[in-house]
């Protein structure tokens, strides 16, 4: 009996051994190989795009920032950010620029760190509601709203009192 023992690597470099008894099973096998494979990566490439999205999910679930990591296509997803933002407001910068102009995305970012407001649509730095729970976290953050809102009362009262909030923290 003549046996070939055949090997191959797959697409990640990992090898496949094949005993194979002739030139003719040989062929068969290759042709049914190719085959499966060609309809695998068909069903792979169905299921793939769920799977990324449930997997920048997870991922920005728990580190904010790995938004950077993921595809344009997931920075534009809209639950995607929000994971992320709600994780992490400094994972904004990350976001869609179409993101960016979305109030609650903004919202979400900026009560989680007040200046991710940097990277809201001008839109939304100039949007008082915005801006004040903006500084509501962090002070600070009032240097990233439009200039209008620079020489508000309420807004410069807030940020002084939660930087004073947060100066206290520290000490303690």
């Amino acid at each position: 009996m003549n046996e070939t023992l055949m090997n191959e690597k797959d697409d990640k470099g990992s090898e496949n051994n094949f005993l194979l008894s002739g030139p003719e099973e040989a062929k068969n096998q290759a042709s049914q190989t190719q085959g499966f494979r060609n309809s695998l990566r068909g069903l792979v490439g169905l299921q793939k795009i769920e799977y990324r999205k449930n997997e920048a999910l997870a991922l920005v679930g728990r580190y904010g920032e790995d938004l950077k990591n993921v595809s344009d296509e997931l920075r534009g997803d809209k639950d995607v950010v929000l994971a992320a933002v709600g994780n992490n407001g400094r994972a904004l910068k990350y976001a869609s620029e179409r993101l960016r102009d979305d109030e609650e995305v903004i919202s979400v970012a900026v009560s989680n760190w007040g200046e991710s407001l940097e990277h809201a649509s001008e839109r939304l730095r100039a949007d008082r509601n915005v801006v004040k729970l903006a500084v509501g976290q962090n002070g600070r953050a009032l240097r990233f709203a439009s200039i209008e809102l620079w020489a508000d009362p309420e807004l410069i009262d807030l940020g002084n009192q939660t930087y004073r909030q947060r100066k206290n923290l520290r000490k303690e």
